[in-house]
């Protein structure tokens, strides 16, 4: 818990990425498909018969604890991974500790109760459906882990059909092509079966990338390649500058939402609007960035004609079209 909380900390920017959310999601919603049975996760018999035998004396109890793990992993493995990634998106490090340590408790004290009271053995239920239920709602608990990672993207991404439907090919192509080992096929229809898998899988990363990629806005960009300082403001209009990244969602959001605005577009012409790509910044880019202190994305900086920044309208992160359109008038107002 506390090794994925701190990952989470140093790697939280990955989950502004669509594609990095979309192969979390895949991966858990592949471990809720599991729950319900669609395919399983076995321990290798080797393992069994090692770790599996039991033990006498204190020794022998504590050998069998510390390798319960690996017995017990496949039928943990879908809520832990949904864990570590829940933990890793919060990026909490003492939550994310306590949420693991409450975790072990749970695994760990029936086995205490059972251990003290050895009578309640016989009261145990048999294993039967309720096992296949119980086993099932887990199931539904790791779909709301993957809806809860899928929810901020389907709120920046235009078209949310062609992003589910791909997410939806990606999962089935696995599920279908890859993950399926149910016995008695031939060896045509596992060749079938495979075709089936690739075809899903293009087809939803085609549509993933069609839907995350959006239009261009109709503003009248500029886009930076090294020009100097005289270059940008020679037009002598108060300068806005977007500095930018493509795995950056709040960015697509201001594109989509913010600077498609008409009324922003009305009021282009009173600006020179400079789009800096930091996606894979260049020695240039690098040294422009250092020089107006980018730290995150987007950052949205005002210049006035002669170059000063307008500390005062700086923004980092997504604003709507009418704040950007107060920070315009404000913009506009100081160069008169």
């Amino acid at each position: 818990g506390l090794v994925s909380s701190m990952a989470g900390k140093q790697w939280g920017f990955l989950f502004q990425s669509p594609w990095f959310v979309v192969a979390i999601a895949s991966v858990i919603l592949l471990m809720a498909a599991s729950m319900f049975g669609a395919f399983e996760i076995s321990v290798p018999t080797f393992l069994l018969s090692k770790f599996g035998s039991s033990r006498e004396g204190v020794i022998g109890s504590l050998v069998m604890g510390l390798t319960v793990g690996v017995i017990i992993a496949p039928c943990a493995a879908g809520i832990i991974i949904g864990l570590v990634s829940l933990v890793a998106r919060m990026g909490l490090v003492v939550r994310g500790g306590l949420l693991f340590f409450a975790m072990g408790m749970g695994l760990g004290l029936p086995y205490l109760i059972l251990a003290t009271f050895s009578g309640l053995l016989n009261r145990l239920p048999q294993s039967g459906e309720w096992m296949i239920w119980v086993k099932k709602v887990f199931g539904f608990l790791l779909l709301g882990v993957a809806f809860y990672f899928l929810a901020p993207q389907l709120e920046r991404i235009g078209n949310k059909f062609g992003f589910l439907a791909g997410l939806t090919g990606l999962v089935g192509g696995l599920l279908l092509g890859f993950l399926d080992h149910s016995g008695g096929e031939s060896k045509a229809f596992r060749l079938f079966k495979k075709v089936v898998g690739v075809v899903l899988l293009l087809l939803g990363i085609t549509w993933i990338n069609g839907a995350i990629q959006e239009k261009t806005v109709s503003l009248p960009w500029n886009h930076y390649n090294g020009q100097s300082m005289e270059q940008i403001l020679s037009s002598g209009k108060p300068v806005f500058m977007d500095f930018y990244a493509d795995w950056c969602a709040p960015c697509k959001q201001l594109d989509r939402e913010t600077f498609s605005d008409p009324r922003v577009a009305a009021r282009a012409d009173q600006f020179y609007f400079l789009k800096v790509d930091c996606t894979k910044p260049d020695a240039a880019t690098k040294a422009f960035m250092e020089l107006y202190q980018v730290s995150g994305m987007p950052t949205l900086v005002f210049l006035t004609p002669d170059g000063k920044e307008m500390a005062s309208l700086r923004e980092i992160g997504f604003i709507d079209a009418e704040t950007f359109l107060g920070s315009m008038e404000q913009a506009q107002a100081a160069k008169e």
